[in-house]
């Protein structure tokens, strides 16, 4: 009877390793307290498995290739990545937490955020890299979120925001401080709407191209200043413009511009519209107020309607939970320093219909552009990467 009873518990034991638990222990490499766990040194989220009482996660010091998509589980309200290497985050890495409130990285460095890494997040009330690299944000890398408190990106490097990099997004506060951003593609803030505040505050930029900001609207405040070393035919005015009827909401201010033939718009636009700059603005090569320089002394033999820049746009590989994209045609962008003109492509890549009003609202087509995105990563990046 005895050892009856002996093989029964045996038995009952080695079920039980198997058996699935109600509630997962913590993690030998974490600790969990209450609501929080906080995992180090880890190099895989896989297998991660948590208690169900967690809600807060912290990631700190690992090494990980990639985050992939159910990584944490659905009821997790804050994820935060300090000092982490991270690889890859793939498309809708996040989109499973619906109940999450804040996703944050300090002192990480990302390689890539792909196509709707960050994407339809729909509780979100707030993203932010703080004293993070980032190598690439790609087209629709951070896309379809909505009612956001702030997105936030601060003392941070980053080498290229691909276009369609911020798509869709609605946030009360999108402020981008104290950064070094190399490259800001052509849409790369694209369709971001109902913005209570934007702040591109102290930045160094090498390129911003034409219609990096491409059909923004409804801005009640933007604050411009930093480092302008290159404007690829960017006047900077459709911030202006994204502020209708609130033109006092409009700061460009104690920033350098490169003066050069790149810039030679955004020159034109100050000086047929003198009280559009707030502060002083200096070009770089001459020290003076761009007010005060003439065009033809920095590009020689300018003819406003050569600034004109053509893409062609396609709508994006990933399904959009704004608006159903799938039955859209791929379009033709003309981006001036005025408006831009839209020109619909069929099937076969021909001109069907120029419309320049198609498409004008946040709802509009989103897409990616047809190019190839040279990522050119500079030393103090790749030291950080």
């Amino acid at each position: 009877m005895a050892r009856f009873t002996v093989l029964l518990l045996s038995v009952g034991w080695i079920s039980s390793l198997f058996a699935p638990s109600a509630s997962a222990s913590c993690p030998f490499m974490c600790t969990c307290s209450g609501d929080t766990a906080q995992c180090g040194g880890i190099s895989s989220l896989t297998g991660l498995v948590l208690p169900e009482s967690i809600r807060r996660v912290i990631i700190s010091g690992g090494a990980l290739p990639l985050i992939k998509p159910g990584a944490f589980g659905n009821k997790t309200e804050h994820v935060q990545f300090n000092g982490c290497k991270i690889g890859d985050i793939q498309p809708h890495a996040f989109s499973n937490l619906q109940n999450l409130k804040t996703l944050e990285f300090h002192g990480s460095s990302i390689d890539r955020i792909l196509p709707c890494g960050i994407h339809a997040i729909s509780n979100a009330e707030s993203i932010g890299f703080f004293g993070s690299g980032i190598r690439e944000i790609q087209a629709g890398g951070i896309s379809d979120i909505a009612s956001l408190g702030n997105l936030t990106v601060s003392s941070s490097i980053i080498t290229t925001v691909g276009s369609f990099g911020f798509d869709f997004v609605q946030t009360e506060i999108l402020a981008i401080t104290y950064c070094s951003v190399d490259f800001i593609k052509t849409a790369a803030f694209s369709n971001i709407y109902d913005v209570k505040s934007f702040i591109l505050s102290g930045i160094s930029s090498k390129s911003i191209e034409a219609g990096a900001f491409y059909r923004v609207k409804n801005f009640e405040s933007v604050v411009i200043n930093g480092n302008f070393r290159g404007l690829q035919h960017n006047t900077l005015m459709e911030l202006r413009e994204a502020t209708p009827g609130n033109h006092n909401g409009f700061q460009f201010e104690n920033s350098i511009i490169a003066c050069d033939c790149h810039s030679a718009p955004l020159l034109d636009y100050v000086q047929n519209n003198p009280t559009s700059i707030d502060g002083q603005v200096l070009c770089s090569i001459t020290s003076r107020p761009i007010q005060n320089v003439k065009i033809q002394e920095i590009c020689p033999g300018y003819r406003r309607e050569t600034y004109c820049t053509q893409v062609t746009l396609t709508p994006p590989t990933c399904s959009s939970v704004v608006g159903n994209t799938s039955s859209l045609a791929a379009y033709e962008e003309t981006i001036c320093p005025t408006k831009p003109r839209r020109v619909d492509l069929g099937a076969n890549g021909r001109q069907e219909q120029s419309d320049p009003n198609r498409g004008s609202g946040p709802l509009m087509a989103r897409g990616v552009l047809i190019a190839l995105l040279t990522v050119c990563a500079n030393t103090a990046s790749s030291n950080l990467l």
